[in-house]
């Protein structure tokens, strides 16, 4: 390998790691996020006013919050 490619490779394992870190540190946020619109579906899903409303005006998210809903993890 001459030293141009080698001195490439490292510069892309650079910003490799940069991108993995900043995946790293927001994991744990958008996890929090999904845990709570989870929750909060489901509550939706509970309550038969909601559901007869979504029901009849938006049948699309309706079935989109039923799947999330059933959905064990996030």
């Amino acid at each position: 390998m001459t030293r141009e490619e080698i001195a490439k490779m490292e510069q892309e394992m650079e910003s490799l790691e940069r991108d993995l870190k900043s995946v790293e540190q927001s994991y744990g946020e958008n996890m929090l996020n999904l845990t709570c619109a989870h929750g909060y579906i489901k509550k939706l899903i509970d309550n038969a006013k909601v559901v007869r409303f979504l029901n009849a005006n938006h049948p699309d998210i309706f079935a989109e919050f039923e799947s999330i809903a059933a959905t064990e993890t996030v």
